[in-house]
């Protein structure tokens, strides 16, 4: 059984929500390209919080935190950097986990490519 190394996948979060889950679905793809089983914690707790209230982001955030835990890498898929991406990075960091750009992952669609990758 192949298993994929689970992906923690940051992004900034703001403005219209419909656009938000298409970068999110777009990110999840191209994470999910590169080999790796993205996780996407913006695009899951959208469906049940509401990112306007004070208390369900504060919610959010700390679970999103508690799963990141599970990652063995984070993905930044932005230049950009908001608090709360910052403290994603920052928590991956404190626990020795390999922080990359989006830009960074190399994309192999061949499965016979991908019998040679690294594992993460």
């Amino acid at each position: 059984m192949f298993e994929r190394p689970l992906a923690y996948v940051c992004f900034p979060i703001k403005g219209d929500a419909s656009a938000n889950q298409r970068r999110a679905r777009q990110y999840a793809r191209k994470v999910f390209d590169g080999g790796l089983e993205p996780f996407v914690p913006h695009q899951f707790y959208a469906t049940f919080l509401d990112d306007t209230l004070a208390d369900e982001r504060k919610v959010a955030i700390r679970m999103g935190l508690n799963h990141l835990k599970k990652c063995r890498i984070l993905i930044v898929c932005s230049k950009e950097r908001t608090d709360t991406m910052q403290t994603e990075i920052e928590e991956a960091n404190r626990l020795a986990i390999p922080v990359v750009s989006i830009d960074g992952l190399i994309l192999e669609k061949s499965s016979a490519t991908a019998k040679n990758r690294p594992q993460i």
